[in-house]
């Protein structure tokens, strides 16, 4: 299944604008997609926030490989 690395803190629409509208097309792999929020803010709120907006999992910048080659495999079975 394919995913996306969201960035929430984008300059024109924010990665919570773009993944709704991604949600609401009408192609049924775009309600399913994997969508990994990435930011620089590491806070416990936001990361709860971001999965409460329905993102698959979040990942504070500055990203570790390792951790983000886990996420990843765990995001794409």
């Amino acid at each position: 299944m394919p995913g996306l690395l969201m960035d929430i803190q984008m300059p024109v629409t924010n990665g919570y604008k773009a993944m709704w509208e991604i949600r609401a097309m009408d192609a049924p792999h775009c309600r399913d997609i994997s969508i990994l929020a990435m930011m620089a803010n590491a806070f416990e709120e936001v990361r709860r926030e971001t999965l409460a907006a329905k993102m698959n999992r979040h990942l504070a910048k500055s990203i570790h490989l390792d951790t983000l080659l886990k996420t990843l495999s765990t995001l794409l079975k």
